[in-house]
Order: structure tokens, then C-alpha cells, then sequence
């Protein structure tokens, strides 16, 4: 809430019920129910639409309490103002009406009390009938709320299929037996392998046999003796 808007609106506001209330023969319409003070508020709650640009109810209601504070204000000012010309007339009416009507108490000098409080219980009432009148006044001149756009909910993505797998051929299944393979395979593999009698004889060519280092040796078969015969046999 803009606060120099809000005290332009409200003090012009103020001013307009001040002057429709203060205004002879046109202040009759605050008989009803303070009529003039509705008026204004409404009149301060569009005028701050016209300063600001937008208004809410609730603001309304703070600008029409603000003019009906204001007029209250300017109607105590008036009646102080007045006090000499409301003194006057009490005092022409005392004399008028005699001491019978008056009891002998001098009406003058209830002037200004009276415009005191007079004044304060204007002001207490045009800030009521003022925010009544600024909440109306928000009501019909509110700003429209702007307009949401609709929800678009996004494309759904297209649809890829994932890739095919890619075709194996199956193996075809071994028809020859295994054992026939093998035997086909090792012929040719140890037809290439030298035979461990050539490698020795290669690796020892000088090598002595035996026999040849040994010198003939017949054991002995050793001598047994002949049996007596006084022995027992055994």
C-alpha cells in the first residue's frame, strides 16, 4: 500500500464528508445512518484505485477509516470555531425558555463541553460509517484478479522402440567324434620328436659302458664243510 496514495485519497475523502456534514440543510442526510460518511468513504476507496492502480477490499477499509478519522478531526476544528456563535445561541435560547425550562443553569456555559464532546463522538462515528464505507467502496471497485492461463502439459515424448538384437546363426553341432580328431592330431604331432636314445647319444658319445671299466669278477661259492657224522642232525 502505497502511503502517499493512501493519505491523498483519504484526506480528500475526509474533506468531502467534513463538508456534507457541516453544510446546512445538506447535513440532514447524516440522519441516516450517517449517510454522507458512507459516501465519502466509498468516494476516498475509488480515488485511491484511480492514484494506485489496484485495490483490495482490505484497502478500502483502511481508506475510508483514514477519511472518517480526518473528517472527525476537521468537525472538531469547525466546532471550536464555532464556539462563540454556539455560545450566542445558548444563550438566546436560555433567555427564551426562562429560568422555568432551564432550572436557573446557565446553557452558555455548556458550550464548550458540549462541542468537545460533541466533536470526539463525531469522530468515533465517522470512523466506523468510514470503513464500512471504504470496505464497500473495495468491494466494488477491486481489482479482477488476472486471469491464470489454462496448464498446457507438455508433448509426450515419442516413442522409440529400442533396436533389434542382432542375428548369431546358431553353431552347428560337431559330428565327427572327438576321440577320431585326436588320433588324427597326435601322429602328426610326434612324428617331429626325436627319440631320447638319439639325444643321450648325442649329449654322451664318450661315455664307457660298464663292462668295459669293471674288471671280470666270479664270486666264489663259499666251502662248506663236510658233516660230521657223531652230530645229531638237525
Amino acid at each position: 500500500m502505497n502511503g502517499k496514495n493512501l493519505f491523498l485519497a483519504s484526506l480528500i475523502g475526509g474533506v468531502v464528508i467534513a463538508a456534507l456534514s457541516n453544510i446546512p440543510i445538506i447535513s440532514i442526510g447524516n440522519c441516516l445512518l450517517c449517510m454522507w460518511v458512507w459516501v465519502g468513504g466509498i468516494f476516498a476507496a475509488w480515488l485511491y484505485k484511480r492514484f494506485q492502480g489496484s485495490l483490495t477490499p482490505g484497502q478500502g477499509a483502511g481508506v475510508g477509516a483514514l477519511a472518517g478519522v480526518i473528517a472527525g478531526l476537521i468537525g472538531i476544528v469547525i466546532g471550536l470555531l464555532g464556539f462563540a456563535g454556539t455560545q450566542a445561541a445558548l444563550s438566546a435560547a436560555s433567555q427564551y425558555l426562562g429560568p422555568e425550562v432551564t432550572g436557573g443553569v446557565d446553557v452558555a456555559s455548556l458550550a464548550g463541553p458540549l462541542a468537545i464532546v460533541g466533536g470526539f463522538f463525531n469522530l468515533i462515528l465517522f470512523t466506523i460509517f468510514g470503513t464500512l464505507g471504504g470496505l464497500i467502496g473495495g468491494s466494488i471497485f477491486k481489482s479482477k484478479p488476472e486471469a491464470v492461463p489454462a496448464y498446457t502439459p507438455p508433448p509426450a515424448p515419442a516413442y522409440v522402440p529400442p533396436p533389434a538384437p542382432a542375428y548369431v546363426p546358431p553353431v552347428a553341432p560337431i559330428t565327427e567324434p572327438v576321440v577320431t580328431m585326436v588320433e588324427e592330431t597326435l601322429p602328426e604331432q610326434i612324428s617331429d620328436v626325436t627319440p631320447v636314445e638319439e639325444i643321450l647319444s648325442e649329449q654322451i658319445p664318450d661315455v664307457t659302458p660298464v663292462e668295459e671299466i669293471l674288471p671280470e669278477f666270479t664270486p666264489e661259492e663259499p666251502a662248506i664243510p663236510p658233516a660230521d657224522p657223531d652230530q645229531p642232525a638237525v
